[in-house]
């Protein structure tokens, strides 16, 4: 072979194999990427209510409340109110603030059914039922190990001593139904500030709700607020900050390691034929 076909056999060999390497960089280029991270749940709810679907007295608060918001400038206001006259002496709908009514458990079970419920899943016991509420729901994607966390202040005029149930027993709670599955956040039995920044009479402060490690998939989360045994004193739920943490790994940086030899060996081949 003359040199002259020599040298354009190295050429066309080190072109071939700069065209194989490009899988090879295109690849280590999304490993080496940061993890993706699944859809936010609209973090702050800067954008309103967009992507939750929300059931009776739901409303963005800027804080006129009285409480937060800690992140940005909006935060979801659930409540239990009606439009009717709920906490005598205020008048009718006073602590409404959207203009929608709370909606009905049991039976209509408007509520457990837009949370996926069945009805009466709501009530405590057959002497302590649920009578109405609100709450905001999203379906999502999440990543294998994925937490699912937001801030929460629960508000109440309802007290745990009316009649006919006895002190400390539980009244008004919120709560999270996530897949199915129901954890309450705080209720009537919950501790509370010594004094209510708020327009109610008590309020636990902001704290945050953080999930288990959640398994790769399609996950429903619900929100909410419920009155129980009566509807004669309001409570409320500020939600703010929902959003999904992805898990850390080290796994890309070895797998990071491995494509890089890969690549030195290839580059090395190239050199020798050019």
């Amino acid at each position: 072979m003359n040199p002259q076909n020599l040298q354009s056999l190295k050429k066309t060999t080190a072109f071939k194999v700069s065209v194989a390497m490009l899988p090879i960089l295109t690849i280590s280029s999304l490993i080496i990427s940061p993890l993706a991270q699944a859809a936010q749940l609209n973090p702050g709810f800067e954008n309103g209510l967009a992507n939750w679907t929300p059931s009776g007295d739901v409303s963005l608060d800027t804080g006129l409340i009285g409480s937060g918001p800690l992140f940005g400038n909006s935060q979801a206001l659930l409540t239990t109110a009606s439009l009717e006259q709920d906490d005598f002496p205020f008048v009718a709908g006073a602590f409404n603030f959207s203009g929608n009514s709370a909606v009905s458990t049991g039976s209509p079970s408007d509520l457990e059914t837009a949370l996926g419920l069945s009805p009466g899943d709501l009530d405590i016991s057959p002497f302590l039922q649920a009578f109405e509420g609100s709450a905001i729901v999203q379906s999502f994607t999440v990543e294998e190990g994925e937490t699912i966390s937001f801030s929460w202040n629960f508000l109440t005029n309802d007290s745990n001593s009316d009649f006919p149930l006895t002190l400390g027993s539980p009244r008004d709670y919120a709560f999270i139904v996530l897949d199915g599955t129901i954890t309450t956040l705080a209720d009537t039995n919950s501790s509370f500030l010594s004094s209510s920044s708020t327009l109610f009479n008590q309020e636990t402060g902001f704290q945050t709700f953080t999930s288990n490690p959640l398994t790769a998939g399609v996950y429903t989360l619900g929100i909410g607020i419920v009155d129980i045994q009566d509807t004669a004193s309001t409570s409320a739920l500020l939600i703010d900050a929902p959003q999904e943490t992805p898990v850390t790994t080290s796994e890309p940086s070895s797998k990071l390691g491995l494509l890089l030899l890969i690549t030195l060996g290839v580059s090395s081949l190239v050199k020798r034929w050019s």
